[in-house]
C-alpha cells in the first residue's frame, strides 16, 4: 500500500487528520482502515513562513472486488462456447491460446483438454482490480464396442440360443 510523506518548505508544518485530531507526517489508507471517504488533512505552517493555515483532502476510494461468474465447469473439449461474467464492468479478458474473447466468451475448444486459467482485469478510478479463475476441459472420450460371439457374416439368426453380451468401454 502505498504511503504519501508530507514535506514542507521550509520545514517544519504541523499535519493533523481532523477526523480523529491525530497529528500525522504521512498518510495510507490503512491510517483510516481503508474505509472510503474524504479525508482532510489541516496545516499549521511554522511560525516562520509567515503562512495562515490551510488544509487539503484526501479521497479514498474502496477497491472494487472482482469476480468471474458463470465459470462453471468441467467442460468437454467439444462443448460450445460459454459466456463468461466479469465485475466489476468494464474489464479485460485474457487466457492462453486465445480461448476466451473480448467479450469474455471461453472457448473450450480453443482452450484444449487440462486446466485454463482464465483472468479478469480492469480499473475504476484510480483502483485496479483482477481476478482468475481455472477452467478444467475434458478431452472427448472414445467409446469401444466389444460383441460376442461375432456376428456372422449374415449377423445373428433370431432362433439363435447363444446369448450376445455387449460390452461398451468409455476412455
Amino acid at each position: 500500500q502505498t504511503r504519501y510523506n508530507f514535506v514542507s518548505n521550509p520545514a517544519g508544518a504541523t499535519y493533523v487528520l481532523t477526523s480523529t485530531g491525530q497529528s500525522i507526517t504521512s498518510f495510507a489508507a490503512s491510517d483510516v482502515q481503508n474505509i472510503a471517504g474524504n479525508y482532510t488533512i489541516q496545516v499549521t505552517p511554522p511560525a516562520s513562513a509567515c503562512a495562515l493555515p490551510t488544509s487539503f483532502t484526501i479521497v479514498v476510494t474502496s477497491k472494487p472486488q472482482a469476480q468471474i461468474l458463470n465459470a462453471g465447469g468441467p467442460y468437454c473439449v467439444n462443448s460450445p462456447s460459454i459466456q463468461l461474467i466479469g465485475s466489476p464492468t468494464p474489464g479485460t479478458w485474457s487466457a492462453p491460446r486465445n480461448s476466451v474473447s473480448a467479450t469474455g466468451m471461453f472457448n473450450p475448444a480453443a482452450a484444449g483438454a487440462g486446466t485454463t486459467t482464465v483472468t479478469y482485469s480492469g480499473s475504476q478510478g484510480v483502483c485496479t482490480f483482477t481476478t482468475s479463475v481455472d477452467i478444467v476441459v475434458t478431452a472427448q472420450p472414445t467409446i469401444a464396442i466389444n460383441v460376442t460371439p461375432e456376428p456372422g457374416p449374415n449377423g445373428y439368426c433370431s432362433r439363435d440360443a447363444q446369448p450376445i453380451q455387449v460390452t461398451a468401454t468409455i476412455n
